[in-house]
């Protein structure tokens, strides 16, 4: 694309966000004339939503602070939680100020889903909330955040919820080198998945997990056999997806392993009876 139609497409987005910004604000003073408290909440919120779009970084929280200050006249609890994840999701969804989310979800969202016992929405708001510190690489913080996801998506009952939940925290684990908590909690996600595999899609994600288990035995934890385990059930996935360079790529990494001196030095015998443990048990948090 050359420069010229570049510059051409940015000033016809800039145009069309400058219409809707108009129409919104206009909508926004009929509401309020009308006393409609819900709707003009909701436009508040757009406005902000649009400014932040055209980067005016400087009306961008004071529309979304009006949003919720009118939300919150409502006495609706329900229109002001909405209103407060969807604020931290202006930015959490882009590319700046996106720690500014942590204050509307942590201190907005979260105190009114536990007070509603709206527990689905304050594990979501948990979950976005360690996906941004894992991104931003404040591990300790995500950490504090994935750990309350996992603890809520158990008792949420939603097997899925607590699939990713878990390998969320498993990823936080092995960022900050706790790595024999991230191999439980990996192994904790394998649990949750059913026991035969039914698409594609779970034979690659089956792939993906005991490859990354064992990379995290072998170099990490320095155990060969565990390592050999995971990575000939990655293989066994492979084979089921009928990804053949996947396939080479793990034959490539048992080869390496068998070569190593790690392999060589260490003692026959010794299987991967603990892994097999925990990934036929759950986890307590």
């Amino acid at each position: 694309m050359l420069a010229s139609d570049i510059v051409e497409k940015g000033l016809a987005t800039e145009l069309s966000l400058r219409r809707s910004l108009t129409c919104i604000k206009e909508s926004l003073r009929i509401f309020i004339d009308l006393g409609e408290t819900d709707k003009a909440a909701e436009a508040w919120l757009g406005a902000g939503r649009l400014h932040y779009l055209m980067q005016e970084d400087e009306l961008v929280e004071l529309y979304l602070q009006a949003a919720i200050q009118t939300a919150l006249k409502s006495e609706e609890p329900s229109l002001a939680l909405k209103l407060y994840e969807e604020a931290g999701d202006v930015f959490f969804n882009g590319t700046r100020h996106r720690h500014c989310a942590v204050e509307y979800y942590r201190v907005g969202a979260v105190p009114l889903a536990r007070r509603m016992k709206a527990l689905r929405t304050e594990l979501r708001i948990f979950n976005k909330l360690t996906e941004l510190q894992i991104s931003l690489q404040g591990y300790e913080k995500a950490l504090e955040f994935a750990t309350l996801a996992a603890r809520l998506s158990i008792v949420t009952g939603d097997q899925k919820q607590e699939l990713v939940a878990f390998h969320r925290l498993a990823t936080v684990y092995y960022a900050l080198h706790m790595y024999e908590m991230a191999e439980d909690c990996y192994l904790k996600t394998l649990s949750l998945c059913p026991p035969w595999l039914q698409s594609p899609k779970e034979a690659l994600y089956y792939a993906k997990v005991y490859c990354r288990l064992g990379q995290l035995t072998f170099y990490q934890l320095k155990d060969t056999h565990d390592a050999i385990e995971y990575f000939l059930l990655a293989l066994a996935a492979a084979v089921l997806l009928g990804d053949e360079e996947l396939q080479e790529t793990i034959r490539s990494r048992l080869d390496n392993i068998c070569q190593s001196p790690l392999w060589q030095d260490s003692p026959l015998g010794c299987c991967s009876e603990r892994a097999w443990w925990l990934s036929g048990r759950g986890l307590a948090l």
